[in-house]
């Protein structure tokens, strides 16, 4: 009777760890790729690296970061919504691949919603409202009132048309009823030496990318796009509070993975991610560039944020009047 009862004692907290294990497979059991839309060096690329490590040391298999670039990283999200939906091809996803691709290529073989299964949210970047350091401007109000003066004579740069920086001034340029012309360049790197220089005057660009610039005072900030302020550029004021009160905007980044992928999977990931955002290391990164350090929740409520998401950036290329792309 005694060693039935030991037995049984024993054997009882297997019973309830088994179903867990059964449902996964014991994943992962090899290495997981993730994938990235972008040039390595970038903020995307950079925290994607980051979250990899911290997660292969949670999940107990690497987590190796491949680069697949083009069309606007486009390409990498149609590469994992074409994987097998078996937890090893992951999308490091972003705002502009996810919420803004959608409403502007006209030949895309994925959609956001039905193709992908939502993980968890990895990071927000306000965008900083950057100008030439030789503008007679320190304020967002003296801006928008020196553009007002002259109509269409200063220009804004971005990485391309339809990315976040994009958006952010064609929306910012339609609540301020001022005209300004909008230069696209290929990727922020190129458009950096000439609002330097002052061939452009004008930009809005990610908080990690920004933040340096700014410190090393070869631009000037004028607002940041975000409801808070950002840390790490504590003087300088948000939109809303420079006269704009409903004006909150994000790029961001997360994890999904192809549609159809184990629930038990995805919640594994979930956790995994969490486990990561909650490293010191990973905090650093978030604080230092911006981005709020609490925002991993359930896959479900990623889910409810990438359609959120989406209604707000459609609006915002509407707005924009950007020319859907083939």
């Amino acid at each position: 009777m005694k060693i039935t009862k030991l037995l049984t004692a024993a054997f009882l907290p297997l019973f309830f760890i088994a179903p867990s294990s059964a449902q996964d497979g014991g994943y992962p059991t090899r290495p997981i790729r993730l994938i990235v839309g972008f040039s390595a060096g970038g903020a995307t690329d950079v925290s994607a690296r980051l979250f990899a490590k911290k997660m292969g040391d949670v999940l107990g298999q690497p987590v190796i970061v491949e680069t697949k670039l083009g069309a606007a990283g486009t390409i990498s999200a149609d590469y994992v919504a074409r994987s097998p939906a078996d937890g090893y091809t992951l999308l490091y996803t972003t705002s502009s691949i996810h919420a803004i691709s959608p409403h502007l290529y006209t030949d895309l073989k994925w959609d956001p919603v039905k193709d992908f299964a939502p993980i968890a949210l990895a990071a927000k970047y306000p965008q900083v409202l950057l100008v030439n350091n030789d503008l007679p401007v320190k304020t967002l109000s003296e801006l928008v009132a020196l553009m007002k003066k002259n109509p269409n004579k200063y220009s804004y740069a971005s990485a391309g048309v339809g990315g976040t920086q994009h958006m952010a001034g064609a929306i910012l340029a339609a609540r301020a009823h001022v005209d300004a012309v909008h230069v696209p360049y290929k990727g922020m790197s190129a458009a950096y030496p000439d609002l330097i220089a002052g061939r452009v005057q004008i930009m809005f660009d990610n908080s990690p990318s920004a933040i340096p610039f700014v410190n090393d005072r070869r631009v000037r900030a004028l607002a940041v796009s975000s409801a808070e302020r950002v840390s790490n550029l504590p003087d300088v004021p948000t939109i809303k509070e420079s006269g704009f009160p409903d004006f909150d905007i994000n790029g961001w980044s997360g994890f999904v993975a192809p549609a159809g992928t184990p629930q038990a999977i995805i919640d594994k990931l979930n956790m995994a991610v969490i486990k990561s955002s909650q490293s010191p290391e990973v905090q650093q990164w978030l604080t230092e560039n911006g981005s709020p350090t609490n925002l991993s929740g359930t896959p479900a409520e990623f889910a409810t944020f990438l359609k959120d998401e989406l209604a707000f950036w459609k609006g915002a290329v509407e707005l924009s009047g950007a020319k859907q792309q083939q």
